[in-house]
């Protein structure tokens, strides 16, 4: 079946089991398209709200010493930086573990991200 995508307008071939709702049909590339737009929205978001919690801080600070000088409230976006690039690190490397998956026949294996550890044992495929 095909299925015109909503915002780009290409079609695509789509199994006759999707449902399809009033919205209509978005493509798998729109839908990526918006998740990463999401995900730098936030993250400038976050970003921009690091830079204008330093102020604040810097005057809390001189409140509390009764002189300006300028620390760790300075290295707020760094460490906004440096805890965003952790969490994507981390996110990375556990969505690149793909766990095995053990087919029905003994001895035949199936990586989920390609055919690394099938065993050369084809005993069980008929001619």
């Amino acid at each position: 079946m095909k299925a015109l995508c909503k915002k780009c307008g290409h079609p695509w071939n789509v199994s006759v089991h999707k449902k399809i709702g009033k919205q209509g049909y978005t493509c798998p590339h729109c839908t990526s398209k918006s998740k990463k737009m999401k995900k730098v929205t936030l993250f400038l978001c976050g970003f921009v709200i690091s830079f204008l919690v330093v102020p604040m801080h810097s005057e809390l600070a001189y409140m509390q010493r009764g002189y300006r000088a300028y620390g760790g409230e300075i290295l707020i976006p760094v460490l906004y930086l440096t805890v965003v690039g952790l969490l994507r690190e981390i996110s990375d490397i556990s969505i690149k573990k793909a766990p095995i998956k053990e087919c029905k026949h003994k001895n035949f294996h199936l990586h989920i991200t390609g055919f690394n550890n099938i065993s050369q044992d084809a005993s069980h495929v008929k001619a």
